[in-house]
């Protein structure tokens, strides 16, 4: 119970966001202590990127964690990948369309812990105004100096969120699936 505590509370930075008095106090993990990563294929070659602003809000209850929640933002203008022309066209309208959806969002609907220790988490991301359901893994491990590192992988099919629907609609050149990474250290 305090693992999936401590993994959720993982998934990206918190928000300002009032307690109960008998709320355990999360642990924490930001841009400088994890990693929001995705990656993905252009013209054969591989990519990556990390979003660089992004925050959370869990709701948790110890008692209960199967009644748990996660609500995470992540700034979709945030995405670098080092490639000044995927930089700049990350933002456009056809790929993130930052400018009617500044963020990407990510609601949890469950949270289950596994026989190995692994925890389940399933909910609903949101990108580009379309929301889609989505289910991950997540691994814990303690750290010797009483850190958690956390990981995550998942693939979304970008198509579906209408990412690159008008330019590159058959997949030619930036592939379907794109992977989504979470490498966190809690504290």
């Amino acid at each position: 119970m305090k693992r999936l505590l401590l993994a959720i509370s993982l998934l990206v930075a918190p928000c300002s966001h009032p307690q109960a008095a008998d709320a355990p106090r999360p642990w924490r993990a930001d841009h400088t202590t994890g990693t929001v990563g995705f990656s993905g294929t252009h013209a054969g070659e591989t990519f990556r990127g990390i979003f660089t602003q992004w925050e959370n809000t869990i709701i948790l209850d110890p008692a209960a964690p199967a009644n748990g929640r996660i609500s995470a933002r992540f700034v979709l203008s945030s995405a670098r990948t080092g490639n000044a022309m995927y930089d700049g066209t990350l933002p456009q309208a056809d790929w993130f369309n930052v400018k009617a959806h500044p963020d990407g969002t990510f609601v949890s609907s469950s949270l289950n812990e596994n026989a190995d220790g692994t925890y389940t988490v399933s909910g609903v991301l949101t990108l580009r105004g379309i929301a889609q359901p989505i289910r991950f893994p997540l691994s814990i491990t303690p750290a010797d100096d009483g850190s958690l590192e956390v990981k995550g992988e998942f693939s979304i099919d970008r198509l579906a969120y209408g990412i690159g629907a008008g330019s590159d609609p058959t997949s030619e050149w930036v592939g379907r699936n794109i992977g989504v990474q979470l490498d966190l250290t809690a504290r």
